[in-house]
This record gives C-alpha cells, sequence and structure tokens, in this order.
C-alpha cells in the first residue's frame, strides 16, 4: 500500500471536516460579495443581513416571557410546573426499592421531593424572575444593549466563544476518521 495514498487519505479527511466550521462562519459573518473576482453565495452573511430582525426577535422573546411571567395565572407556566413535578415524581422511583423503609413512606417522601421541587420552580418563574427584572429595570437595559450591539461585537464573541472550539473539534474528529479511513483501508 502506498504511503503517499494513506497520507492523501488521511490530509483529505482532515482538510474537509476543518472546512466545515470555516464555511458555516463564511455563511453567518461574511462582509464581502466576491473572493478572487468570484461572487459568493449567500453573501453577506446571514447575521450581517437580518442584524435588525435578530436582535427584535431577542427583544420580543425576553419581553414577553416577562409579561408571561407576571400573568399569575399562565396556563403554559403552569403546565411547565406540573410537568416537571411528573418528571422529579418518577425520577425518585428509586425510593421504592428502599427495603428497611415502608411503602407509604417511600411515597411521601417522592411526593414531598416532587412538591419542593413544584414550588421552586413556581416561585422562580413567577415571582421572582419577574422581580428581579422589575428590578433591574431588564426592558431598558435590553434597549441600552441593543443600540451598543453591532455584528462585529456578536462576530468578536462568536470567534472567541464558539467557532474557535468549533474548529478545535472538527480538527479532532477529522484526525480521528482520518486514522478510522486508513486503518480500513489497510486491513481490508
Amino acid at each position: 500500500m502506498s504511503y503517499y495514498l494513506l497520507l492523501t487519505i488521511f490530509l483529505c479527511n482532515l482538510l474537509l471536516l476543518t472546512a466545515l466550521p470555516i464555511f458555516v462562519k463564511i455563511l453567518l459573518f461574511c462582509h464581502s460579495r466576491s473572493f478572487l473576482g468570484m461572487k459568493l453565495f449567500f453573501t453577506p452573511g446571514i447575521v450581517i443581513r437580518k442584524e435588525k430582525q435578530l436582535l427584535q426577535k431577542v427583544d420580543q422573546a425576553i419581553i414577553e416571557y416577562h409579561k408571561f411571567c407576571l400573568d399569575k395565572n399562565s396556563l403554559t407556566l403552569t403546565k411547565v410546573e406540573e410537568k416537571l413535578n411528573k418528571i422529579i415524581f418518577q425520577k425518585t422511583e428509586f425510593l421504592q426499592n428502599i427495603h428497611f423503609l415502608p411503602p407509604f413512606v417511600c411515597l411521601i417522601l417522592r411526593k414531598t421531593l416532587s412538591g419542593i421541587v413544584y414550588q421552586i420552580t413556581l416561585q422562580a418563574g413567577k415571582e421572582i424572575l419577574p422581580s428581579l427584572s422589575n428590578k433591574y429595570e431588564l426592558e431598558a437595559r435590553l434597549q441600552e444593549i441593543r443600540a451598543k450591539i453591532e455584528p462585529e461585537l456578536i462576530e468578536d464573541l462568536s470567534q472567541k466563544y464558539f467557532f474557535k472550539y468549533l474548529l478545535y473539534f472538527f480538527v479532532a474528529l477529522g484526525f480521528l476518521m482520518g486514522i478510522t479511513n486508513i486503518l480500513i483501508i489497510c486491513l481490508f
């Protein structure tokens, strides 16, 4: 088996998977419309093109949640709390397997634990979060933040916290896939 063939397969895997996050970054943040005289598709990037719409959607989502929390009789929040209560009750089923406790005590423990979680989510969802947003004037601060946010800031933050690690992940994945392909070729 030619070592050049194996090296080529390894490098192709590595380069193809390394190019994937770079393509995603270009798709999201590319400013220019052409590269080496050729027109780039999907440019300018999605974040650049739809900046105002994205910021408005984030604002609307936070404001709607704020209004939603102020509504004490919100059915959706009540459904979430009840669903969480049922999930906790199901997850504490292991308490039934404690042999030195009578079954009714285990049932009381399960109901108590699920009730505690229910009350915590009830307090957090309907009282603590809205009071914190009122205390810190969330809506006014959102307007200030929206005025300061620019696509370059979003691009810098995503480069620092997201794309760097995404690139590391895909390089490692490409390395592992390259080695796997070499092993498969050598074995068969």
